[in-house]
């Protein structure tokens, strides 16, 4: 029997956070990621939702965040914060969101202004002490 340790990962980390404020719908607007595992090949899936992001063009805000919470677990920060809608998520690694034109520079000025809202995990109280093993 294989087991896999699930266990969420509530480490400190830089996720970045961008934004695309020129040529796009609202639909593919935001997206939320660990650099230095989009790459990793954890999930390949990742990659593509990088690159498609990314190769669309257009202006972009960039903002890194200091945290202990995961791409998916700051997405739906921002979901409860401004109001946006998270895609499907792959793992800690990147979450795709959709955001208006309005909440993108919300956002961007929010993250850097206050940086030390998005520092700690609320996941991380409810969930930081378990082993979820399969």
């Amino acid at each position: 029997m294989t087991t896999m340790d699930l266990k969420p990962n509530y480490d400190k980390k830089t996720l970045h956070v961008a934004l695309a404020f020129q040529g796009r719908k609202n639909i593919d607007r935001g997206i939320v990621y660990l650099p230095k595992a989009v790459y990793s090949k954890m999930n390949i899936f990742s990659e593509r939702m990088y690159e498609d992001f990314f190769k669309r063009g257009g202006e972009f805000g960039l903002v890194p965040v200091v945290t202990h919470q995961s791409a998916g677990e700051l997405a739906k920060t921002l979901e409860e914060k401004f109001g946006v809608e998270k895609g499907i998520w792959v793992g800690g690694i990147i979450a795709p969101f959709k955001a208006t034109l309005e909440q993108a520079r919300d956002i961007i000025k929010d993250l850097r202004e206050n940086p030390q809202d998005y520092y700690n995990s609320p996941e991380k109280a409810i969930f930081g002490g378990e082993a979820f093993i399969v």
